[in-house]
């Protein structure tokens, strides 16, 4: 029986709300050891910002692809919510929203997506995510530099 992550985490406002699903960037850098390196780094990779205006909403729920799982399913460990603060031109301010932080690190979720698209609106793909697992705080996965709990 599968648990809807909407039955977990409530979105206030759901349409204020763009999921970033993160992949190796330009270099070949893995999204899962930026997480694991420095959270600041983490939060650098969040506000990064392509051409185009891709994070045109008020919050960013950030998933890191856990590539090297044993079950060969998409999964995605939750990586924050952020409040996008300002929209500049090398990039986007924003900060670390305090919903659902405990869950950093910790939430595992399931979602099969094109690849093509990684930052999608939230009602599109919301409704669809599955929790697939919920680490205990002794298990939680972090960087071990700046981690922000």
């Amino acid at each position: 029986m599968c648990i809807k992550l909407e039955n977990i985490i409530k979105l206030p406002g759901e349409s204020d709300f763009k999921f970033h699903l993160a992949l190796k960037n330009k270099e070949g850098i893995d999204p899962y050891n930026c997480y694991l390196e420095d959270w600041k780094k983490w939060l650098d990779w969040n506000s990064y910002k392509p051409r185009r205006n891709m994070f045109n909403r008020k919050y960013i729920f950030s998933l890191i692809p856990l590539t090297n799982n044993s079950t060969n399913e998409s999964l995605h460990l939750f990586g924050g919510i952020f409040k996008v603060e300002e929209t500049a031109k090398e990039g986007y301010k924003i900060t670390l929203d305090d919903m659902y932080k405990n869950f950093i690190g910790r939430l595992i979720i399931r979602y099969n997506y094109n690849k093509r698209n990684r930052r999608i609106n939230s009602e599109i793909c919301y409704s669809k995510m599955e929790v697939y697992q919920i680490l205990p705080l002794d298990n939680i996965i972090k960087s071990e530099i700046n981690f922000p709990m």
